[in-house]
């Protein structure tokens, strides 16, 4: 029974992780693009705080010997509700939570793709613009013809005309 507690206060954790983890997925679909890294920075500590608290799930489900094989199908949601003993039914329906969050974050990370891959066009075109700019082709010219501040395009600046 306390296994089964803690557990339970551990997924909760782990959901309350993954909620935190949908609202920055969530923020990356609108916001700027110079916060883009910022939020994929977030997520991966996140996702770094999860792989903590199924390391402490794993140690607590192995503790747990008489039930250990039943706990792991009621974490990993690979049986019925109904075919669990009663006390470990909290621990799938805690599990069940965190499927649901990470089932809306599977759905949401296609369009985070697509909506990166836009900005990597954008950019891209916007680089290609500038490159084929007047400004652009004339700084080309602008070093191999010598001309800069240090090299006077006239040797002779001092000569009168």
């Amino acid at each position: 029974m306390e296994t089964t507690n803690e557990l339970c206060r551990i997924l909760t954790q782990k959901r309350e992780v993954f909620v935190r983890y949908e609202n920055e997925t969530a923020a990356l679909l609108t916001c700027p693009i110079d916060d883009i890294e910022q939020h994929m920075k977030a997520r991966q500590q996140l996702a770094d705080e999860v792989d903590g608290l199924d390391v402490h799930i794993a140690q607590l489900t192995q503790k747990s010997k008489e039930q250990q094989k039943e706990l792991e199908l009621a974490i990993k949601n690979l049986c019925a509700r109904q075919e669990l003993s009663p006390e470990v039914q909290n621990v799938f329906d805690a599990s069940q939570q965190i499927f649901a969050v990470i089932h809306r974050i599977q759905r949401m990370e296609t369009n985070v793709q697509e909506r990166i891959q836009y900005e990597q066009k954008m950019l891209l075109e916007k680089i290609k613009q500038l490159n084929r700019s007047t400004t652009a082709k004339a700084s080309k010219y602008y070093g191999k013809t010598g001309i800069s501040e240090t090299n006077n395009f006239f040797p002779f600046h001092s000569k009168k005309a």
